[in-house]
């Protein structure tokens, strides 16, 4: 499970860095959509949503600033909770600046978003705890190396 993740976040980066300027969503998400596994759509959504918030910010103290809603120790708790809240900051961020998406992304479309969001959230309300567990340890490994990349 870990390995197919990483598997996916390694092809979704390469996608995002081959297409840089001719970046299409629409067609990113629709893989992500594909995908049979709820732990997989809800990765592939995220790493989305941070790559996008990253490249239209064109900053780093929103990556900064979404990332600590993300506590060092989790308890079962917060993990779901961290999950849904992390996601709805990525939104929060896309709506202040989707009309900087570009159109050759295939996507300045909030209501999308907000679809893809919500299927997310559900995803994430049915999982167990463990795949819970795996996707904010996905997570928090992605920021940490967002954040490790825009330190150098």
């Amino acid at each position: 499970n870990i390995a197919e993740l990483k598997k996916i976040k390694k092809e979704i980066t390469q996608k995002f860095d081959e297409l840089k300027g001719k970046l299409n969503l629409k067609y990113l998400l629709r893989e992500a959509l594909q995908s049979k596994s709820p732990l997989i759509f809800c990765a592939c959504l995220l790493l989305i949503l941070i790559l996008l918030v990253k490249k239209i910010t064109e900053g780093v103290a929103e990556i900064k600033l979404i990332s600590q809603v993300i506590p060092h120790t989790t308890t079962n708790t917060y993990v779901e909770l961290t999950l849904i809240v992390f996601a709805g900051m990525c939104l929060g961020v896309l709506a202040k600046y989707v009309s900087k998406v570009p159109t050759t992304y295939g996507n300045n479309d909030l209501g999308e978003y907000t679809n893809y969001l919500q299927t997310y959230n559900q995803y994430v309300s049915e999982m167990d705890k463990e795949e819970q567990k795996s996707l904010l340890g996905f997570l928090k490994e992605t920021l940490d190396e967002i954040n490790i990349k825009n330190k150098k």
